[in-house]
């Protein structure tokens, strides 16, 4: 397959959704796209992925102090970050969300292939951690 008929993938942070977008979630987005946008003018098939995190003690924090479940606060703040993205003109193949069941077949099986490796095992670690 010549370069210019390659499939391109490219994917950014899925981004906490406890509160309102802003430049900073922006900065990341707006890049990403503009790479997508090159690559497409050179006849790259692009696909490009954009999402949110719904899994965090800050979220459910959020949605508790709204007076909302963690699932009603995401399922509006979808839309916020959605329209965001939109002002943004954004050319995102795919929106993921963590709490898709989507989501959770692929992290289930991509952890499973891992386990399947043998990169996932027990044992004892000294050093730094991050």
């Amino acid at each position: 397959m010549s370069e210019d008929k390659a499939t391109y993938y490219l994917t950014t942070a899925i981004d906490y959704v406890n509160g309102r977008p802003h430049m900073g979630h922006a900065m990341e987005k707006v890049g990403a796209d503009v790479v997508a946008r090159r690559r497409r003018a050179r006849g790259f098939d692009v696909w490009l992925v954009l999402g949110s995190d719904e899994h965090s003690i800050s979220v459910a924090k959020e949605a508790r102090a709204q007076g909302k479940t963690p699932e009603q606060y995401c399922a509006e703040m979808d839309v916020v970050w959605r329209e965001f993205w939109g002002r943004y003109q954004i050319t995102f193949s795919e929106y993921v969300r963590s709490s898709t069941d989507a989501n959770r077949a692929t992290t289930r099986e991509f952890m499973q292939r891992i386990y399947d490796a043998g990169h996932i095992y027990k044992g004892k670690y000294e050093g730094w951690y991050c």
